[in-house]
């Protein structure tokens, strides 16, 4: 599989990932924009007044979210759509995004052993400077793919 075909074919599989009634529904505004062979992905969108607190901020909940998200998602992608299941998930809150705001998120997996699989994550404003960063340990081994 090549680096040109792999963007549009993890593009469709968060569409379908996301057009469902659970909570993975709140990941559908935030958009996949580059992927690595290696699992790293870049992800952005725009924050808007469903996904921030009483100071109008970005709720510590959402980005929660978004971390386990978008890191278990880089892991399918390198691992046969084995997402795996949370052991442990650590966020720092570093700085606040505002409604309107366009945000970045960076993955990648660190590690990926026979059980077990270390990733994390980093969210950015569109100057670079770091808003949250996240680790997060999945636990890999059985089968818990993903459905196509």
């Amino acid at each position: 599989l090549k680096m040109s075909q792999l963007l549009p074919i993890m593009k469709q599989f968060l569409k379908k990932f996301t057009s469902v009634n659970n909570f993975d529904r709140l990941a559908a505004p935030v958009e996949l924009i580059a992927v690595n062979l290696d699992g790293k992905l870049k992800f952005q969108w725009t924050v808007d007044e469903t996904q921030v607190n009483s100071y109008g901020t970005l709720h510590g909940g959402y980005t929660s979210f978004l971390a386990d998200y978008t890191t278990s998602i880089a892991l399918a992608a390198i691992n046969n759509k084995n997402a795996g299941v949370s052991v442990d998930l650590s966020v720092t809150y570093l700085n606040p995004a505002k409604v309107g705001e366009i945000v970045f998120i960076e993955t990648e997996c660190k590690k990926l052993g026979k059980r077990l699989a270390f990733l994390e994550f980093q969210l950015k404003n569109s100057d670079g400077k770091l808003l949250a960063t996240a680790k997060h340990t999945k636990f890999i081994g059985n089968e818990t793919n993903l459905k196509d």
